[in-house]
């Protein structure tokens, strides 16, 4: 009776780690799924500033070419230059935000991926620690029955 106690409770264990591999790795695909989002969301925000920064751009370039206009200036010669340079700044800035976005985004889907590989190791270590403590069990079982026959023969020709 002890034997199958033992045999019991090696099953039962073996089962357990397999079920906390499973959702080690079900936790792992949420949080994997979180992260590609976050990375997203980050690219997203990240466009939608270099937009604001372009419209920005846009607006001031036009005001500095109307002020220009208004006090008489030619644009060309100096003038221009001064919009070229304000233009190359703001496209500098705009240029960065979308950089910017894509590194987040690319650090936030490799991040996903770790956790996904991370969740997969733990599900295979679980199924391969729960297949050894129930194939240690059934031995132990069998090797005890063996033991207990044998026993139980030398037992009775004495």
């Amino acid at each position: 009776m002890g034997q199958v106690a033992l045999l019991i409770a090696g099953l039962a264990a073996g089962g357990g780690q397999i079920m906390q591999g499973v959702a080690a790795n079900q936790a792992a695909v949420r949080q994997s799924k979180l992260q590609e989002e976050q990375a997203r969301i980050a690219l997203d925000e990240a466009n939608t500033a270099a937009e604001q920064k372009k419209t920005q751009q846009r607006k001031f370039l036009a005001e500095q070419r109307m002020a220009y206009l208004a006090s008489g200036v030619d644009l060309t010669g100096t003038p221009g230059i001064v919009q070229g340079d304000t233009f190359s700044e703001f496209q500098m800035e705009i240029d960065a935000l979308r950089r910017s976005g894509v590194a987040q985004f690319g650090l936030g889907m490799r991040e996903a991926a770790n956790t996904k590989a991370t969740g997969r190791a733990q599900l295979l270590s679980g199924i391969l620690s729960g297949v050894g403590t129930m194939g240690s069990s059934m031995y132990g079982y069998t090797k005890g029955l063996k033991t207990s026959n044998t026993f139980n023969l030398n037992w009775s020709d004495t």
